[in-house]
């Protein structure tokens, strides 16, 4: 759906909005409006506000959108393993500064996508300013549409364009539908898919920060911390450097039995030992420290 027509689907969507239509019907519309712009706030919470009006299936739609976390994660690997290969296709090819700042630019992890017809027309706006946009949501959102359009030039690969479009419309899915699960999951009163939801993320990307950031709220929110120090040994056996691991080891004891003279003592023997096993592991000073 890279080119699908976004004025059309927002179009409908709009006029929906308008007469408060809660139908089938709508409920599809804001699956394709999601598709082509998955952080738009506004079609998040109308989706749920449909789905609660047709008393949907909670459960399913938790699944239908489980996959969307570990996307990013899968497709940020596919584009480095490639990153070397397109650097030097952009040297060969001398698109300019623009071209190849626009390419490499981090502007993709934070917005949507735009329908190819603008990509020209943000080029000659923003183009000249593609690095300098870090705090500007709505020109993000803009920037996006011309890096797409740089990378078609850049590897001369709809293939390649692809991949990066999911990738970034996989990113910006990270933290609003993070928001629109745990509503989810408010709704139903019910935790138990989540934590085997995000074991099974952090199993592939232990250091994902959205996953973790959800597990702490189920955690905390459903008082589910009795395992949860037995899970982190787990990820520290894996491996000791693994920061996030070591955070979600002072979250558990922080929100639990507190820092006591005998937790001290006892997390003071655990990281210790740990030190000993790899004495410049910055992450176990870290923790020592507090």
């Amino acid at each position: 759906m890279l080119f699908f027509p976004v004025k059309d689907i927002y179009d409908y969507f709009r006029a929906v909005l308008k007469l408060c239509e809660k139908s089938e019907r709508a409920l599809k519309l804001t699956t394709d409006a999601l598709e082509l712009n998955p952080a738009n706030y506004t079609v998040w919470q109308y989706r749920r506000e449909i789905l609660k009006h047709l008393n949907k299936d909670l459960i399913q739609e938790l699944q239908k959108y489980s996959v969307d976390f570990d996307i990013g994660r899968r497709m940020k690997v596919d584009l480095w393993a490639g990153e070397q290969d397109k650097s030097k296709v952009r040297r060969e090819r001398n698109l300019g500064k623009e071209a190849e700042e626009c390419a490499c630019s981090n502007v993709v992890t934070l917005c949507g996508t735009y329908h190819a017809s603008l990509f020209l027309r943000q080029l000659d706006c923003h183009g000249n300013i593609l690095c300098d946009l870090t705090n500007s949501y709505s020109h993000l959102e803009q920037a996006l549409g011309v890096l797409l359009f740089f990378s078609v030039l850049v590897v001369k690969s709809w293939d390649e364009c692809e991949k990066i479009h999911k990738y970034s419309t996989s990113l910006a899915i990270s933290s609003v539908h993070r928001h629109h699960r745990r509503v989810l999951v408010e709704w139903l009163q019910d935790p138990s898919y989540e934590l085997s939801f995000t074991e099974a993320i952090l199993s592939q990307d232990p250091k994902n920060y959205h996953a973790w950031q959800h597990r702490q709220w189920v955690i905390r929110t459903f008082k589910l911390f009795q395992n949860e120090l037995q899970y982190v040994d787990q990820l520290l056996d894996d491996d000791i450097r693994n920061n996030s691991a070591w955070n979600q080891r002072y979250f558990v004891v922080n929100n639990t039995t507190g820092f006591t003279p005998d937790v001290i003592e006892r997390e003071l023997a655990f990281t210790l030992d740990k030190i000993k096993t790899v004495a410049s592991n910055e992450s176990a000073w870290n923790y020592l420290r507090g």
